[in-house]
């Protein structure tokens, strides 16, 4: 069973939204980001996933949601950096489905997360990195 370390589980990207960061001064009080997640959020529903609605994940500055599928659970974690966007996954799904049942689940999702992402013109340069 190749582990999951082995698999290219983020994307970097670029994307064509409107700015959504919010500032007050110099202080950012809201991270760019939430549209993004939004949509690759809505993407996965229309693929198929059950998806959280995207939160702030104040620990990471970034947008974060939960991706399911089969009684498996995976993390989503979305970064405006600017010109380049991040996406990143974690498959978090117990313990023992990981263990017994490898990588197939997981593998099929980040299929199916660059797919719908592939599918939106807004999205592009999708390069997977580990």
């Amino acid at each position: 069973m190749a582990s999951s370390s082995s698999l290219p589980t983020a994307i970097e990207f670029k994307a064509d939204f409107p700015d959504d960061q919010l500032e007050e001064g110099r202080r950012i009080v809201r991270p760019g980001g939430m549209g993004i997640s939004q949509a690759i959020a809505n993407r996965l529903t229309q693929a198929g996933l059950s998806t959280s609605e995207p939160s702030l994940d104040v620990e990471h500055n970034s947008w974060e949601f939960f991706a399911e599928r089969a009684e498996r659970k995976f993390w989503v974690l979305v970064t405006d950096l600017a010109e380049i966007k991040l996406v990143q996954t974690k498959d978090v799904s117990p313990f023992l489905k990981r263990i017994f049942s490898g990588n197939a689940a997981y593998k099929e999702f980040l299929d199916s997360l660059h797919s719908a992402m592939s599918a939106d013109a807004r999205f592009s340069s999708l390069a997977w990195v580990t």
